[in-house]
């Protein structure tokens, strides 16, 4: 095996790809970082450059489905993407990121998505052909009494269905596979969350921090039961919480929430105007 230059990772790097994380991403901790190897790392949905023999740049690769109006398209969303701090500069993330559009294309994929994760970080990715696509609503509700209380479920397949039906309508949305919903909720879990189901909504759900002390990664519900469903359940939460969800119809209020590069012709001639492309759950 190369172990010099950019590649695919080797499950016996994950020790390093561990340090490499926590390195970049200070603020996620240990047990976080230890769940997503246990739950999500596969060694060929990691890029990484190497130099001495250990990565010191990587990006990981998740599948996803982009759901558009001609079909499904086959989606990776590049997730952790990093460099050590005393490897930057070089252009060694440059090398990952190509790397991870040729093995893309060759595994048929139809085009990269992320969520940078600052606001500075988006004019980097644009020199690589990514531009603003996918669109969401952020909300942010005050507590101004005591709530009934939320009930959290734990049941990833049950969430997943609801999901699916909920966005089901939309012309351009973004279908996890199983097991990153299954990742999703129970890290929501183990931080003291889960999912919040009634019988025409559904939200996933952990602690916020002091300001807005829950944050709800996805809300979803009908178009035309939105307002009700939101009035349940913050009457449910009663205290301060930071909302994400699809961008209804006639709605401008809206924020960037996700950028694309696509890797195919048709890809490329997607045409979004008017639309609000919805990426939903970012891991962030």
């Amino acid at each position: 095996m190369n172990r010099e230059g950019v590649g695919l990772a080797d499950a016996q790097e994950a020790p390093e790809l561990k340090k490499l994380w926590r390195l970049s991403f200070p603020e996620d901790t240990e047990e976080g970082v230890a769940f997503f190897f246990q739950r999500v790392f596969q060694p060929l949905n990691c890029v990484v450059f190497r130099q001495e023999g250990r990565p010191v740049s990587m990006a990981f690769l998740l599948p996803a489905v982009l759901h558009t109006p001609e079909g499904p398209a086959a989606l990776h969303y590049l997730y952790a993407a990093a460099t050590r701090p005393d490897r930057r500069g070089r252009g060694l993330f440059a090398r990952v990121l190509c790397e991870t559009f040729r093995v893309g294309r060759e595994r048929g994929v139809e085009a990269s998505c992320l969520l940078p994760a600052e606001q500075g970080l988006a004019a980097y990715y644009a020199r690589f052909g990514y531009r603003p696509f996918f669109r969401t609503v952020i909300e942010v509700k005050e507590g101004k009494k005591r709530g009934s209380g939320l009930f959290f479920s734990t049941d990833a397949g049950e969430y997943a269905l609801c999901r699916n039906r909920y966005l089901s309508h939309r012309e351009w949305w973004v279908e996890w596979p199983p097991h990153l919903l299954a990742y999703a909720v129970d890290a929501a879990v183990k931080n003291g969350g889960g999912v919040w189901l009634s019988s025409k909504g559904v939200a996933l759900c952990e602690p916020g921090d002091s300001g807005f002390p829950l944050l709800v990664r996805e809300f979803l519900c009908h178009p035309a039961e939105r307002e009700e469903q939101l009035r349940l359940f913050s009457d449910a939460a009663g205290e301060a919480l930071r909302l994400r969800s699809p961008v209804p119809q006639g709605v401008e209020k809206a924020e960037d929430f996700g950028m694309l590069c696509p890797l195919t012709e048709r890809a490329r001639a997607w045409n979004i105007q008017g639309a609000a492309p919805y990426l939903g759950l970012a891991f962030d």
